[in-house]
């Protein structure tokens, strides 16, 4: 998935510029609950293109809610993705909803 995302220049450059600092404000709006915030942080220029928010969250998410009804076929299910598939366009919830689930927050 990565080899499709990322060219290895951008993978560097990515690495390279991840500070312990950079990490506190996306930590404060994890705390936060601020999904927005925390999609707008991972999915900014400086971390993502079109191409990778594409392979990274778009594709992820519509595959996961192609295999999502096997999984819940015969049991109750619980499902946790991280903070980036929540937002924006093609986000898991919005895709399942589509599908005809209800869909639950577990957030405060």
């Amino acid at each position: 998935m990565l080899d499709y995302a990322y060219t290895n220049d951008e993978m560097i450059s990515m690495l390279t510029e991840s500070v312990k600092d950079g990490s506190i404000p996306l930590i404060d709006d994890y705390k936060a609950e601020n999904i927005e915030a925390i999609y707008n942080r991972t999915t900014g220029e400086k971390f993502m293109n079109e191409r990778t928010r594409e392979e990274m969250l778009d594709k992820r998410n519509s595959n996961w809610v192609n295999q999502i009804p096997e999984l819940m076929k015969n049991k109750s299910t619980f499902i946790a993705v991280g903070a980036a598939h929540l937002a924006g366009e093609q986000v898991v919830i919005n895709l399942l909803k589509k599908a005809g689930y209800k869909v639950k927050s577990v957030m405060k």
